[in-house]
């Protein structure tokens, strides 16, 4: 079966697009990607005429795999349509956080198409129930949106030089470590003291733990958070500066780049490295070199670059809101903080950076998650038997 990906370059769904089609390779599906320019957001109904231009790629496939917002340009005569939905960006909340302008164009440009693509579509997916939800609540109730949650390459995306040894009994911290943090702390070079610090109660979210948390003295070099995505607002990245100056010299941010420019202002702490963008490798080897991952999104309609920490074990620290619940786990994979707090943010880096060993457990935890749940596998499974139901 030959299946054509039409799909806005640079994007996260571009990404999304290029795993899926190596998922189905050995499932026998042939994926061809059509790439497009994010201008023709600005004006798709041109999607149309560029997609007739690109003939010979698409006279002999058997469908048509779309990203929802413009699909409808996409559609061809007696192909079938799959649409997924990645994300909700015509709901009034996400729309009043944005400019007038942004407003303006999602209601009068991208609303349309997104309605017209549903009526179109023969199937329809959401990467997520807050996506599904969200949508529904836009258009109607009853729109038969089935969820097929995105996966990952897990011998891709895995931990890097280290033993993923089965969890212990989780340490309690109180005024002096426990045995297990002792003898961790006497394993790792440079550690040779902790410090504690008196816990701050996680308020309209859930609660970061009870007792005090340990922040590590060592001389091997900061502890290292990374994020990885767009930086944008949406992303929680005007909060890294912040976070940052509170975290101090002991902490490093690595950022990464994605589609367009970041406002520098994003990374002016001298705690922070701007890395740009990188190639799987290099997200794979920068995930590995890190301690803890941080993903301070307002918003997801899914959460990938939290799934490929988890992938690679380890600990999350995001927010508690849209569909990130779904993905991480509070307090066994990470910590969920309320969305755009500094402190909670603060609070549960300090928490995780203190202790070893509980980073060490969250990110077992989250390894096996996503191998039970979010593996490329199972989502190109879900796809192959949906295409099936499309063609037969």
């Amino acid at each position: 079966m030959r299946v054509l990906y039409p799909v806005i370059a640079g994007s996260g769904v571009a990404v999304y697009t290029a795993r899926l089609i190596a998922g189905l390779a050995p499932l026998g599906c042939e994926g061809k990607s059509l790439s497009f320019s994010p201008s023709w957001e600005y004006f798709p109904w041109g999607l149309k005429s560029a997609l007739k231009r690109a003939n010979s790629s698409i006279e002999d496939c058997a469908l048509v795999h779309v990203n929802a917002d413009y699909g409808c340009y996409f559609s061809l005569p007696n192909k079938p349509l799959v649409a997924t939905l990645h994300h909700s960006s015509i709901d009034a909340p996400y729309l009043s956080t944005r400019s007038l302008p942004v407003r303006w164009h999602h209601r009068l440009v991208l609303k349309p198409s997104v309605e017209k693509t549903l009526r179109q579509a023969g199937a329809l997916v959401a990467v997520s129930r807050h996506t599904r939800e969200t949508v529904c609540g836009v258009f109607q109730a009853d729109l038969p949106i089935e969820v097929i949650p995105n996966g990952i390459d897990t011998t891709r995306f895995r931990p890097i030089g280290v033993e993923l040894l089965e969890p212990e009994a989780p340490c309690v911290a109180a005024d002096s470590p426990c045995e297990e943090e002792r003898r961790l702390l006497q394993i790792i070079p440079g550690v040779d003291e902790v410090v504690p610090m008196e816990n701050t109660k996680a308020k309209d979210a859930h609660d970061l733990g009870h007792g005090r948390s340990m922040v590590p003295r060592s001389d091997r070099g900061p502890i290292v958070l990374f994020f990885s995505g767009n930086a944008s607002r949406r992303k929680g990245a005007d909060l890294f500066v912040p976070v940052m100056k509170q975290l101090g010299r002991d902490f490093e941010l690595r950022a990464t780049g994605g589609l367009g420019r970041a406002a520098t202002s994003f990374f002016n702490a001298p705690n922070i490295r701007y890395l740009g963008r990188l190639t799987e490798d290099e997200l794979v080897q920068q995930i590995n070199e890190a301690d803890i991952a941080l993903q301070p999104s307002r918003r997801e309609g899914f959460g990938l670059s939290i799934l490929e920490a988890m992938a690679c074990g380890k600990p999350v620290v995001s927010s508690n809101i849209s569909a990130i619940p779904e993905v991480l786990e509070h307090e066994k994979g990470g910590y969920l903080c309320e969305a755009g707090s500094v402190s909670q943010l603060v609070e549960a880096i300090r928490r995780l950076a203190g202790s070893p060993s509980l980073r060490r457990q969250m990110g077992q935890f989250n390894r096996r998650v996503v191998q039970e749940k979010f593996t490329l596998d199972r989502m190109a499974h879900a796809y192959s038997r949906l295409y099936r139901s499309l063609t037969a």
